[in-house]
């Protein structure tokens, strides 16, 4: 939904794919508001111009289920972000997105050892020990440098 600064709102529904049009909206400062059951509504203040506009993607993300809790951080190798890195924690995954950020949704409460692995073809991965997971609440672990295994040896010159 496309909220107006004067006036009724403006409201669509997306396809299959996500993607949703409204016609006929003037130039301007607007606000968009998106929703789904079982997911946490979104708002985002837009721009609008003459003609047709492509405001990029928006995720959301879902609700977090009675007793639950979510994790989420950032997987690195070398500096680089590692897309598509596997998040396991207390018995849920995840992947990381192409900028290496994560968010696993609706862990179970407890204390768990978080493993990220870089996916098939790349090298890496990663543990955090004594992550703790709160109902209804995030824990950032930060970020996580995927390592190909333990360092060398030392050199001595």
């Amino acid at each position: 939904m496309v909220e107006e600064t004067e006036g009724a709102p403006a409201v669509a529904l997306t396809g299959g794919d996500g993607s949703f049009f409204i016609a006929n909206l003037p130039a301007g400062n607007r606000t968009l508001v998106a929703a789904a059951q079982g997911y946490q509504a979104i708002s985002a203040a837009v721009t609008l111009f003459l003609g047709d506009n492509n405001i990029g993607d928006f995720y959301l993300p879902p609700q977090l289920l009675p007793g639950r809790g979510a994790v989420t951080g950032a997987a690195r190798s070398a500096g680089a972000a590692v897309s598509r890195a596997q998040i396991l924690i207390g018995g849920v995954s995840g992947l990381s997105k192409p900028d290496g950020v994560f968010t696993v949704y609706n862990v179970p409460t407890g204390l768990y050892t978080l493993s990220a692995t870089a996916p098939t073809g790349q090298a890496g991965s990663a543990t955090v020990p004594g992550v703790q997971i709160q109902a209804g609440q995030t824990t950032d672990v930060g970020t996580l440098e995927l390592s190909a295994g333990p360092p060398g040896p030392p050199v001595f010159p």
